[in-house]
């Protein structure tokens, strides 16, 4: 995992984009890191690409996320976001140990984001993801998490 956090860092800072930090203190508990970059800016509206890593969850259930990420502005501070992509599981061996399995599924979110000033920002976002949770004495089950989180972002 550390690894992975690093490589993702690295990454991240090598290119101009905007790296941030999700957490929720919902049923998840989760935190997680993410990276946008840039793809094409259409005047009213930019799409972007993205990628995210949960590196912890008091559920224990951890996903990889590769979306796009439309940004619409409403004023130079504010902006509304959407975001479409595919999730990952991403398990440390607890699942597998418990007879289980979990295969991702689309991710897709709404949210608003607030300029602090011209590199840090912070915002609201609510996010779902569907996967399939395979289980072998329990069978198999459609599960969506639900997520509202806080996020901050620094844009380099």
């Amino acid at each position: 995992m550390k690894k992975i956090l690093i490589m993702f860092s690295c990454f991240s800072l090598s290119f101009a984009g905007t790296m941030y930090f999700q957490y929720d203190n919902g049923d998840d508990e989760f935190m997680s890191i993410g990276y946008n970059h840039p793809v094409k800016d259409f005047g009213s509206w930019s799409l972007a690409v993205g990628a995210s890593y949960d590196f912890d969850s008091a559920s224990e259930v951890k996903f990889m996320k590769i979306y796009m990420l439309d940004v619409y502005p409403i004023n130079e501070k504010v902006s509304l976001f959407g975001t479409l992509g595919y999730g990952i599981s991403v398990d440390d061996g607890m699942i597998e140990d418990l007879g289980g399995e979990i295969d991702g599924g689309l991710t897709y979110g709404l949210g608003f984001h607030y300029k602090l000033n011209d590199k840090m920002g912070m915002g609201l976002g609510f996010n779902y993801l569907d996967y399939t949770w395979e289980h072998a004495l329990l069978g198999e089950s459609e599960e969506t998490a639900e997520r509202t989180d806080l996020h901050f972002s620094y844009s380099f």
